[in-house]
């Protein structure tokens, strides 16, 4: 945090869409009290160097850090010259900030510069527990299990942020102040949900336990499939065992029986539990 003080000091930070990186700019603005001056890349892109020139001279009155998100990796080496902006940008700021979605490919015009790539992951089980938790207390539904959801979806922030939002949305247009498990279901399905074309056919899962006809050992073997599947994360993650299984953690169930004896019947029945389509 003080490098910036002997010569210019170039962070750029990668991870998916959401996870935070901007988040963590701010933050490191704010310990430094320095504001943040978010350039748009299409200034870069078109080479507009004028409003560049403009950009950095309120950088200098104002003391800002500056960001440019989602910059091609490889734009500052494809040319000299503007391997001189990126100099250029630096000497004026002081700091600067790029973000993406991959790690920089790293060139000689980085010698300039004190250089740091930081990749933001994506938060793990027990994260994603305090993550749902805080979203859940924030919109006023505590009746909502964060490990449940932690388990089921491999969420961003953002992405977490914006399915209550929608789950919301769903409990308004029925005229309710409460969400609930199927309004959050929908919520993180409507940021899933893409065109599979004729690639699969998207079966709602409308089946329960009490329709399904089979002996009792094996609707208990569907069940302890369930809860394998349900609790798979906290297994590996709270508990350590990904350290001791390397792969094969997933879950496959495979029916076998004539046409009609209700084999897609019991899967729906086990997506239908897990919330799953």
């Amino acid at each position: 945090e003080e490098s910036y003080h002997k010569q210019p000091v170039y962070f750029h930070l990668y991870g998916n869409r959401g996870i935070g990186r901007k988040s963590c700019i701010l933050e490191f603005c704010k310990r430094q009290e320095r504001s943040l001056l978010i350039l748009d890349k299409e200034i870069l892109l078109e080479e507009n160097q004028s409003l560049l020139g403009a950009a950095l001279r309120e950088c200098r009155i104002y003391g800002a850090f500056l960001l440019i998100q989602d910059l091609p990796i490889d734009w500052f080496m494809e040319s000299l010259h503007r391997k001189k902006w990126f100099q250029w940008i630096c000497e004026e700021t002081g700091v600067l900030f790029t973000t993406g979605e991959e790690p920089l490919q790293t060139g000689e015009y980085l010698s300039c510069v004190s250089y740091l790539e930081l990749e933001i992951p994506m938060p793990d089980f027990r994260e994603s527990c305090q993550l749902w938790e805080q979203y859940f207390a924030q919109s006023g539904c505590e009746n909502l299990n964060p490990k449940e959801w932690a388990n089921k979806f491999l969420f961003t922030p953002q992405q977490m942020k914006e399915s209550v939002k929608q789950a919301f949305r769903y409990a308004w247009a029925e005229k309710r102040t409460e969400i609930t498990r199927m309004d959050l279901q929908r919520g993180c399905y409507h940021l899933l949900r893409g065109s599979m074309g004729k690639q699969a056919v998207r079966i709602p899962a409308c089946y329960t336990w009490e329709e399904l006809v089979l002996p009792s050992y094996q609707k208990q073997k569907l069940k302890n499939a369930c809860q394998q599947a349900a609790n798979r994360k906290h297994v590996y993650e709270t508990w350590g065992f990904e350290k001791k299984i390397v792969y094969g953690r997933g879950i496959s169930v495979v029916f076998a029986g004539p046409p009609g004896t209700g084999k897609t019947m019991a899967a729906q029945v086990m997506a239908g539990e897990l919330c799953l389509d």
